[in-house]
Order: C-alpha cells, then sequence, then structure tokens
C-alpha cells in the first residue's frame, strides 16, 4: 500500500501532520488574502472619491446659477422674438384685411348706389334690360337713400350703332 500512493510518510503521525494543513499557513493565506481585499477596496474607494472630485469641479456646478440665468435670458429672448413675430404677423394679416375690405368695397352695389347710380327691381328681380318692361307696368327704383316706384309711361330701345 506505502508503494502505490502518492506520499509516504514513516508513522501514522506523520501522515496526520502530511494530510492536515498547517494552521500558520492558513492563516498567512487568510492575512494575504484579507490584506488584498483591503487594498483592491481602498483603490475602488479612492478611484470613486476622484471621480466624484471630478464631477463635482466641473463647470455646471460651480457656475449652476450663471447657467440658469443664461438660460433663462435665452428662453426671455426666444419668446421676445415669438412676440415680435406674431405682432408682425397680426398686421400683415391685419394690412390684408384693410385690402380686401377696400375690395368689397368697390363691389358693394350699395357703394355703387352711393356713388350716384340706382338699381331697378321689378318683383324681386334686378332688371338688367327694357325688355324685362312694358308700357304701364311697375318697378321699384333704389337709391342710396330710399327706393320710388315707377310706372313706364314709354319704352326707347337704344339703336344699333355702328
Amino acid at each position: 500500500c506505502d508503494f502505490v500512493s502518492d506520499m509516504r510518510a514513516p508513522t501514522p503521525s506523520a501522515a496526520a501532520e502530511i494530510a492536515v494543513p498547517d494552521m500558520r499557513e492558513i492563516m498567512m493565506r487568510v492575512d494575504d488574502m484579507e490584506d488584498r481585499l483591503r487594498s483592491s477596496l481602498t483603490r475602488t474607494i479612492e478611484r470613486k472619491r476622484e471621480r466624484y472630485i471630478t464631477i463635482i469641479e466641473k463647470e455646471i456646478f460651480k457656475n449652476s446659477k450663471f447657467i440658469t440665468e443664461t438660460k433663462r435670458d435665452a428662453v426671455a429672448e426666444k419668446y421676445k422674438d415669438l412676440l415680435s413675430s406674431m405682432s408682425d404677423a397680426l398686421k400683415e394679416k391685419r394690412t390684408a384685411l384693410i385690402l380686401n375690405t377696400e375690395k368689397l368695397n368697390v363691389l358693394n352695389p350699395l357703394a355703387v348706389i352711393a356713388r350716384g347710380y340706382t338699381i331697378a327691381e321689378k318683383d324681386g328681380s334686378l332688371l338688367k334690360s327694357i325688355e324685362q318692361l312694358s308700357v304701364g307696368s311697375d318697378f321699384k327704383v333704389k337709391f342710396s337713400d330710399g327706393t320710388v316706384m315707377a310706372e313706364v309711361i314709354e319704352i326707347t330701345k337704344k339703336k344699333d350703332e355702328v
């Protein structure tokens, strides 16, 4: 049996010493692991502290009030620009409205009447030709300040002029 084993011990006590690790060696290994763990944690804490200091020293943290005021000023400037743009657009729309109102006034039949023209109607329809009337028929003439009922006494057709 002694010849087939990996290790040979002269006595059972010596075999026990060989089989069971030395307590001092185990304690040294535990101490070494503890030192390495402590060292690793210290390095990690130091890296985190340096990162923290780097972040704290950034410009945004040093001048956060300045940055906030700068952004507030930028927003106020954009607001002024928006108000100015809206005011300009409103002026353009107001000008367009005035021009369109003037155009409508030119086309308004009441404006034509105000310039001295009249509108002739019969039975609620505009009279556009003497063909719509006959001697003795009634029709209405609208002036700018009122209406007149009229009766056809005579019809004279316009002669074709060449």
